[in-house]
């Protein structure tokens, strides 16, 4: 990998790391590096035995004067004498030996509650620098955790700090914190007395030991700043403190990537279910981003819990069942209840049901709907589900104010569920309809069309005012996605179809994107089936179509600069969705398994199997 001059010293670490990952990495390294300062050899350098010769110094005895300068001697005497005067003159150095072992350097590293988080991030880094530090010097280097004197000390040849040391070092995190008793453990196994270099990595509380004598404390304490990413960082001198350094930390993103998996090497572990568990129908992220919901094949719903790492364990969803056995065609989670609608087969009407834990203002029960001419009681059970959410949110919530949801029919119809005045209502808001997102500040957008040849955006607030803009391309495709800071605050994050496969991110609002370049092209033979955002180490977020491979086995995000295929899958993919609330990517193959893919962390951190059982 090739990194900036500046980092080079570093390349060997760095190297271990994704290019997106060192390069944020790699400040924070130096100005750490800075703050340590260089290991010096120590007073027994240069006491052994001589060795013949090792360069040139200015000063040294006339026996090894070099040849050069006693010919100045004969030729130019009065140039040899100045020389002389000036302490100009150029003497053999000897090289001398060195008994092994005679320089070390050791650092103990606090695991506990107390170093989690940002100083983690900090305590990796030092350990970079510690390693280079000591190679530059040539001594050995030792590290550990310093809540185990009894356990593992990394030594030659693990102390070029490989990706397994460095996995082992974030996982050697511990609840409890260090203790003085467990110092003086590490000084009798490692006769830290007579070490060069003796180094003690940890927070504020290490710094009152008493017994930190002949060792450097590296102090690292968390700056708890509402919009800021900084560690304070302070090494004391005896009895003598220096100013403490202030650094900046990476963003949020890179520095979940660090912890959690800074190496891609995890992926979760499947976690098995009967075929009858399988998801009937695509899968739908609930607002939040924390659950999945899917369709069961027994009228109801699956609830799959999403977790943070890919070294989680995944969950085994959760089943709600509707009493009524009605097809399900939208499902979402509202306040702390999960809240499915469905249609009757006896009645032009929709159910609501709140399963699970019950909230005030879900009015559960029949919603006849608007007359428009269309008999929905025609949705099957192939039908896709839809997302169902709130809108307006009540700011503070209202138990006594009926909740409004809302949800969007294959057929493109917009519906509202109302309960005012005690008379439950299902309201046909909009025909047309491609695709509606729920929004931040008590907004939604949803993309529609006017006639055969118009298509607006429309984003109505909890006013009933709301903003429209016309799109200028009338392809048949229209995407909502996750857009980070790209994201709209009227219109949210969105893709529509133009022509000769040409797709158009956020057309209205070109400065939002870089450079305003908002068209992505999409290769033939793969299908779109979304649109998100891949953060790089400019920090400069890019759009990113979500493609379909042709055979149905491979994902990929598509962008500018961007080529990025996920993990291929075993069985032809059968339903892909694209959060609009992370950037994550839920997807159900053919037999039934369930993976939900983690843009941010690139791994698959969700994954259920059928065990072929019912």
């Amino acid at each position: 990998m090739e990194l900036p001059r500046p980092l080079a010293p570093w390349a060997e670490y760095l190297d271990l790391f994704p290019r997106d990952l060192a390069l944020p990495l790699g400040p924070l390294i130096q100005r750490l590096d800075l703050v340590i300062g260089t290991l010096h050899a120590g007073s027994r350098a240069n006491k052994g035995e001589p060795d013949g010769f090792d360069g040139i110094a200015r000063r040294g005895t006339y026996e090894r004067l070099l040849l050069s300068e006693w010919l100045l001697a004969e030729e130019v005497p009065d140039e040899f004498l100045r020389r002389s005067a000036m302490g100009e003159h150029v003497f053999l150095q000897l090289a001398q030996r060195e008994p092994v072992g005679t320089k070390t350097s050791v650092a103990l590293f606090d695991g506990g509650p107390n170093q989690w988080g940002a100083p983690r991030i900090a305590q990796m880094a030092a350990l970079i620098v510690l390693a280079r530090r000591a190679g530059a010097a040539g001594s050995r280097f030792f590290w550990g955790i310093l809540q185990t004197p009894d356990g593992t000390l990394f030594s030659d040849p693990f102390s070029e700090v490989s990706a397994v040391t460095v996995a082992h070092f974030l996982q050697s995190r511990t609840p409890r914190d260090a203790t003085p008793a467990e110092l003086d453990s590490w000084r009798q196994r490692l006769h830290a007395e007579s070490s060069d270099d003796f180094w003690v990595i940890g927070g504020k509380e290490i710094a009152d030991w008493q017994n930190l004598r002949g060792a450097s404390l590296l102090q690292i304490d968390d700056v708890y700043e509402p919009e800021g990413r900084r560690i304070q960082i302070q090494v004391p001198v005896g009895v003598r403190k220096r100013a403490p350094v202030l650094l900046e930390l990476p963003e949020d993103a890179v520095c979940a990537r660090l912890l959690r998996d800074p190496f891609h090497t995890a992926t979760a572990a499947p976690a098995k279910v009967p075929s009858g568990v399988a998801p009937a129908s695509n899968l739908v992220f609930a607002v939040g981003g924390t659950k999945v919901l899917a369709r069961s094949q027994r009228k109801g719903v699956l609830s799959y819990p999403i977790p943070n790492s890919p070294n989680a364990p995944s969950g085994k969803p959760k089943r709600f069942q509707s009493v009524y056995g009605n097809t399900v065609i939208a499902a979402g989670r509202i306040a702390k209840s999960t809240v499915i609608v469905s249609v009757l087969d006896t009645k032009p009407a929709f159910r609501l049901e709140a399963l699970g834990t019950r909230s005030d203002g879900i009015i559960e029960g029949e919603y006849p709907w608007d007359d428009d001419g269309t008999d929905y009681r025609a949705l099957s059970d192939d039908a896709g589900l839809s997302l169902c959410f709130e809108y307006p949110v009540p700011l503070p919530r209202d138990p006594s104010k009926p909740t409004k949801i809302w949800f969007l029919l294959p057929t493109g119809s917009l519906f509202c569920l109302s309960a005012e005045n005690g008379e439950r209502k299902a309201h046909l808001k909009a025909s047309g309809v491609q695709a509606v997102v729920p929004l931040r500040d008590n907004r939604f957008a949803h993309i529609s069309w006017r006639g055969s040849d118009t298509r607006v955006i429309l984003s109505p607030n909890s006013e009933g005012q709301g903003a429209a803009q016309i799109l200028p391309h009338t392809g048949p495709g229209a995407f909502f996605g996750f857009g980070g800071s790209l994201t709209d605050e009227r219109f949210g994050f969105f893709v529509v179809e133009g022509e000769n496969s040409e797709w158009y991110v956020n057309p209205n609002a070109g400065t939002l994107l870089a450079g305003g370049q908002h068209k992505l092209i999409a290769p033939r033979g793969m299908s779109v089936v979304g649109i998100t955002v891949v953060d790089y180490v400019d920090h400069r977020p890019r759009p990113a179509l979500v493609l379909l491979s042709g055979d149905r086995h491979v994902l990929t995000l598509l962008g500018s600069g961007i080529n990025r295929p996920l993990p291929r899958s075993a069985s032809p993919i059968l339903h892909v969705t694209v959060s609009t609330f992370s950037p994550q990517i839920g997807y159900v193959t053919e037999r039934g398994d369930v993976f939900v893919y983690s843009i941010l962390q690139g791994a698959v951190i969700y994954r259920l199997s059928t065990d072929g059982t019912e």
